[in-house]
């Protein structure tokens, strides 16, 4: 236990591995590939909740669609996948929570959709419970080390 309660997180299988694959993916890629950064760069946030064992996939996709890093968390919730089964379920009986990644990806305005798409294609089983994947804005960014700002902090 923590000072503060909470038992400490373990973290979920393979993610050393995706760390590993994630970061050889961007070494992969061109240094030349600069971003501009000016004021008022559009930027999004791609947030998915997938299933623990999809972050190898995860990780690759994001890299392939030009992600330049991603965070993983680990978490627990449920879905429309209990839904489906209200009718059989007692009224009093409590809602099972499952664990789930959650996964976010800073991006560039004109990324956010493919890198979506990757990520929804390299999770898809076509069974309820795949998970759910959300486009928002981002207001700005900064990279703490150097100071830059926005595109050029992602």
């Amino acid at each position: 236990m923590l000072t503060d309660g909470h038992a400490p997180c373990e973290r979920a299988p393979g993610m050393v591995v995706a760390e590993r694959t994630f970061r050889l993916a961007l070494r992969r890629r061109t240094r030349s590939a600069s971003v501009k950064s000016e004021v008022g760069d559009a930027m999004k946030l791609v947030t998915a909740v997938v299933k623990l064992e999809k972050l190898d996939q995860v990780v690759q996709a994001v890299a392939a669609a030009g992600g330049r890093g991603l965070t993983a968390t680990e978490v627990r919730g449920f879905g429309q996948e209990y839904g489906h089964h209200a009718a059989d379920r007692p009224a009093n009986a409590a809602l099972p929570v499952l664990p789930r990644l959650r996964i976010e990806v800073l991006v560039a305005d004109q990324l956010a959709w493919p890198v979506a798409e990757a990520i929804a294609k390299a999770v898809s089983t076509g069974t309820i419970g795949d998970g759910k994947i959300w486009i928002g804005p981002v207001e700005g960014a900064l990279r703490v080390r150097t100071g830059e700002r926005d595109l050029a902090a992602v």
